[in-house]
């Protein structure tokens, strides 16, 4: 109870303040601008787009929403968005599902490995010039060493160091899915109800994480969830190699 009173205090100042009845507007803004525009890209043919440029079509398309408060406009855009994705599903689909395999494998976009990702990856627009492309009246600011890793920066100029970061995340990454996988049939955790409930947590975050936006920062929420069951995934590997080697006659010893 005392848990849940801070929250509502909040979603009732939203309300009071922004006449919004939520807690955060992001995720109206998101599902809007994020979700459901790259379900409409897709659509028209587009292999790309920026939240500003749809933030500034929707507004063309709903001038009457200039006068608006943003709260009944946050509103409206989460109904829209839904409406799209619904009547899109079989678009968005894909798009989900793409970004769950970034949030698990990050901490690049890894769904297209087979068609050359890397030299893609090292070729595309780091997110300043991608802002600067959807902006072009705004000044950019200097890149961030680390946006280099996405592809963008000073790492552009060593695409070897992007291939090795790339493939090392994977084969860890990998690694650990796999080690959590054995972990979570070790514990059986469907005849464990506080198990169950923290691996059903996690499989619920990785499903939010999905879409357009999935990156491997999202993986935190349920990195921890991995990270235990990797740990007994590691133990039971430990033991069936103790297993074997005892079964295994050594070299001196006679059948």
């Amino acid at each position: 109870l005392t848990s849940l009173l801070p929250p509502l205090l909040w979603t009732a100042r939203n309300q009071a303040v922004a006449d919004y009845p939520g807690f955060c507007s992001i995720g109206a803004v998101m599902l809007r601008f994020e979700n459901a525009a790259a379900v409409l890209a897709k659509r028209a043919g587009a292999s790309t787009y920026f939240r500003d440029q749809w933030e500034k079509q929707y507004l063309r398309e709903h001038p009457d929403q200039v006068n608006w408060t943003r709260g009944s406009r946050w509103i409206y855009e989460a109904a829209e968005a839904k409406q799209i994705l619904r009547d899109n599903w079989r678009l968005y689909l894909p798009i989900h599902l793409r970004g769950m395999a970034n949030t698990l494998l990050g901490p690049l976009h890894v769904w297209s490995w087979a068609d050359s990702l890397v030299e893609r990856i090292a070729a595309r627009p780091s997110a300043t010039e991608a802002s600067a492309a959807a902006r072009p009246d705004m000044p950019s600011p200097p890149p961030s060493p680390m946006v280099g890793l996405y592809g963008g920066g000073p790492v552009r100029s060593f695409p070897l160091a992007t291939r090795i970061l790339t493939k090392a995340a994977l084969v860890f990454n990998g690694l650990l899915i796999l080690l959590a996988t054995i972990g979570a049939c070790r514990c059986r955790p469907w005849s464990r109800p506080a198990l169950a409930a923290m691996l059903g947590s996690g499989l619920v975050a990785w499903f939010a994480a999905g879409g357009p936006d999935g990156t491997a920062r999202y993986r935190a929420p349920f990195a921890g969830v991995l990270c235990l069951l990797a740990g007994l995934g590691v133990t039971e590997v430990i033991e069936r190699l103790g297993s074997a080697r005892r079964l295994v006659p050594s070299a001196g010893t006679r059948v």
